[in-house]
């Protein structure tokens, strides 16, 4: 079950179909498992927090004439709050790990990939380290089912993954609102090109298509 179905996120959750070039407020459908692609979860942790869900055609990962933006099936982003209701005293932190945790599950053979977090400034609220708690809440629950989490810094992404980039691309959604959920693309997109250049990340984010015995590997 999703934040918004529970009436804790206004924003609902945008999905895109690159294939059709069609914007909708909805939510992400349960996808059938298809181990023939190589799918990326990403995550922009915080306060509110961002995701990106790509599949990419695992040719075009290792083909030096296939370009990966170009090889991307399909793209789904969203994000959930995770504020304290101190009316109700509800945790929004567990609730977004769980609706995080859900979409996670759906995809087995996913990549995940989290925005690192690196203290840089002086500030003691309890917001400042909300990514540090549900980074560390995922680290664990991916552990529990012998899953990992690569880690990427936000100056890399924004970088090679600007906003000029993104519209570029296509990759640019100009929903109000949904900053974080561009962050986490920025991410996806970041993984994917590095997963271009790097035999070992390959292997280690797609076993089942790049590893030993996999259908590439």
């Amino acid at each position: 079950m999703l934040l918004a179905e529970r009436g804790g996120n206004d924003l609902g959750i945008i999905s895109i179909d690159l294939s059709k070039g069609r914007k909708r407020r909805t939510f992400v459908d349960k996808d059938p498992l298809n181990v023939t692609v190589a799918p990326v979860i990403a995550l922009d942790p915080g306060q509110t927090t961002g995701w990106s869900l790509m599949l990419a055609n695992p040719e075009a990962l290792i083909d030096p004439e296939s370009k990966v933006l170009e090889n991307i099936t399909t793209h789904h982003h969203g994000q959930v709050s995770s504020l304290l209701d101190e009316s109700t005293h509800t945790d929004g932190e567990s609730i977004a790990v769980d609706d995080l945790w859900s979409l996670i599950e759906q995809w087995p053979e996913a990549a995940i990939v989290m925005e690192d977090f690196v203290i840089r400034m002086n500030d003691r609220s309890r917001q400042f380290l909300s990514p540090v708690r549900i980074m560390a809440r995922m680290d664990y629950l991916l552990w529990k089912h012998g899953r990992f989490a690569f880690r990427q810094s936000p100056a890399d992404a924004k970088n090679t993954c600007s906003d000029v980039r993104l519209k570029e691309w296509g990759f640019y959604d100009s929903y109000g609102g949904l900053n974080h959920a561009r962050d986490a693309d920025r991410h996806a997109l970041l993984f994917l090109r590095k997963c271009k250049q790097n035999v070992t990340m390959r292997q280690n984010a797609w076993p089942h298509l790049f590893g030993q015995g996999g259908m590439y590997g």
